[in-house]
Formats: C-alpha cells, structure tokens, sequence
C-alpha cells in the first residue's frame, strides 16, 4: 500500500532498534490531502504542488517529526519519538490546522480561497516490534481507512491492507456510502481466480495460500493509494475506491488485470474475472453495490473469465413461484424489521443460494448487510 525505497527503509529500520533499545515510543504516520487529484485538475500542478509543500511545512511544526519522507505523489510518511496518545494528539492537531485553513491564490485575476482537508493513519510501536515494511503497511493500512471516510484520523488496530476482514470492508463500504452525498461517485472491484478450485488441487493448500498471498499483493500496489483493498472470502477479494467514476474505475480494473495477468506465479499466469459497479450509478446502499458487482464478476466468468465487466441495469424476470403462506409472513415480518423490501430480500436470498451450491462461499461472507 505505501512504498519506502531502500534507504528510506533503513532509516526506520535505524530508528526502530534504536527506539526499542532505548525502550522509547515510536509511531509512524501515514498521510495525505483529500482529492488533490481534484484540485489539481482544477488549478494545475504548479499550485498543487505548492499546496503540498505548504502541508509538508505545517506537518513539520505540528508533528515535530524524527524522519518524514514523501511517497508517491501526494501520500507522506513521518516517523514520531511520541506516545501513542501523544501521537493522535498532534495527528488531530495537525488535522484541524490544516482543515480550518483557508489556501488564498489568484487564478485569471479571481481571488480564489480554497479549503482542504486530511486523511492520516497512525501505527505504534508494538512488542516485540515490526518489521519496517510491517511498520509501514500497518501506517498505511490505517490511512486507507481514514481516505476512505476523508477528514479523519485512524489508528491501526491489529489489521493491515493485507489481511482487513471482510465484514470490516463490508462496514467501510457502508459507512462510506452513508457519508456521501448524491454527487459522489463510489466504485467498487469483485474479482476472482479463473479455476482457483483446480489451481488448488494441483499446488495445494500452501501453495494456493502463497498464490492469494501474491494477487493480495499486487492489488495492494495497484490500488492502495486510492482505496481500500481486502478479501472477502477464499479468492475473492474486493477494492473501495472512494471518488472513482464506473468509467475510471473499469479502466484502473482492466488496466490491472492485465499487468497481474503478465505475472508468474505457481500455476504459471494468473487469470481473473472481474466485476465493477458504482454508487449511486448501479445501486443506492451498499447491499444492491455488492450484489451488482458481484452479477458483473459471474457475466465475466460466463463469458469465458480473464475480462472486466461492468454492472448493467436490472431486468427483473417475472416467474411463477409458490411459497408457503408461513414463508410469506416470516418474509414480510423480516423486511419490516431491516427497513427493506421483500424483493431485495429474495433477490440477496438467491444470490446467497446460488453462491453457496455453486462456489461453497460462507453466506456470512457474502451478504452485503448480514440480518440480525
């Protein structure tokens, strides 16, 4: 998810065995500004690199860092001799500074006065203490969750980008959706291995462990700074990709599917199928964007998998069925109590039969919103 070369590596190498030798805290902070993509579509690079040096000057003050260093583009991370407590002090500090702010410039003769917030992630030292890549992805994997919501402060808790839990992902993507408005765009990626069963049986259970390990990894690089990245169950993974037009979020599916498509693995190269679909485009919660994505990744493996599809308009079929007087009362009992319609309901219902007798998927799993 976040990046470190090799010398930058070291240096938190060298200040992690110096602060456990010492017995000293230590926490690292990942962060970066809200949608300065946006603003730099808006007002060019120049000024949005001026913007970002100004934030790197007041996160020196606020963060009083040991080490900061800039990653890819817009995403810092800055290394604090700071107590847990004291470090999300002055991470909130240096956030309400930033938001309460106002950036003055001048474009075509207009004075523009611009507002712009943060999304940091913090991780702590832990006993016995992490690895520097540990360190880093666990930084990172708090500052996903923070892009996700934006304007937010998020300190790791015993997960990262590489193992976040499918009803985590799940309470992200609603949590996500209920905060935004109807003018924003959130896409979502399903995908799996094309013959994941089969691959499995020939390299076995460790080797389709390292083979998942290894797509994990790859998705990571290919979205983590954008969006949240985790599995959902066996080899089906999902990707948040919060302010992602369908459009855009096809092309960066498709663009990479096929570079991961090109890497060597066990079973020789990894094919995927791939479904896309977006809020409030394809579905209006988060339950109805997980059940159109999903229909999108199963029309890419009908069609042959290694492909991305992209969510389609429902077209409800009318079919003769017959249901016990009993199931229809305990069906309209239910959709009362989850504030739904009966339809959702059976159509999630189906989807879950389905899914179970044709893949073995856990229906925990699989429910975009798990019934009480």
């Amino acid at each position: 998810m976040a990046y470190l070369d090799p010398e930058h590596l070291d240096i938190v190498r060298m200040t992690l065995d110096e602060s456990s030798t010492a017995r000293t805290p230590l926490s690292l902070v990942c962060f970066s500004l809200d949608d300065l993509q946006g603003f730099r579509r808006q007002y060019g690079f120049e000024l949005g690199d001026q913007v970002l040096k100004h934030v790197e000057n007041v996160a020196s003050e606020a963060l009083g860092p040991i080490h900061m260093e800039r990653l890819d583009d817009d995403q810092l991370v800055a290394l604090l001799g700071s107590s847990p407590d004291e470090a999300v002090e002055r991470s909130e500090r240096f956030k309400t500074r930033v938001g309460s702010s106002k950036l003055r410039f001048t474009v075509d003769r207009t004075q523009v006065a611009h507002s712009m917030t943060i999304s940091l992630g913090i991780a702590h030292k832990t006993t016995p203490p992490p690895t520097p890549e540990e360190f880093v992805d666990r930084a990172a994997a708090a500052w996903a969750i923070s892009r996700s919501k934006g304007d937010t402060v998020s300190t790791y808790q015993r997960r990262s980008a590489r193992s976040i839990d499918s009803q985590d992902m799940l309470q992200v993507l609603s949590e996500t959706i209920d905060a935004a408005g109807s003018d924003t765009s959130i896409s979502i990626v399903q995908l799996d291995i094309d013959e994941f069963g089969l691959a499995n049986k020939n390299i076995g259970q460790s080797g389709g462990d390292q083979l998942l390990a290894l797509l994990l990894s790859s998705l990571v690089e290919h979205f983590g700074n954008d969006g949240l990245v985790g599995r959902l169950w066996s080899d089906e993974f999902l990707i948040i990709l919060p302010d992602i037009r369908a459009e855009d979020a096809a092309y960066r599916a498709e663009d990479a599917r096929r570079k991961i498509a090109e890497t060597d693995s066990l079973t020789g190269k990894i094919s995927l199928s791939v479904g896309v679909a977006t809020y409030p485009r394809h579905a209006a919660d988060a339950g109805e964007l997980m059940r159109k994505a999903r229909e999108a990744r199963f029309t890419s493996r009908r069609e042959g998998g290694s492909r991305t599809c992209v969510a389609e308009a429902d077209q409800m079929i009318t079919k003769t069925s017959h249901f016990s007087r009993t199931q229809l009362k305990r069906l309209s009992t239910l959709a009362k109590s989850q504030d739904r319609s009966e339809a959702s309901i059976l159509r999630e219902g189906l989807d879950v039969l389905l899914q179970i007798y044709q893949d073995g998927a856990p229906c925990a799993s699989i429910l975009g919103h798990p019934l009480e």
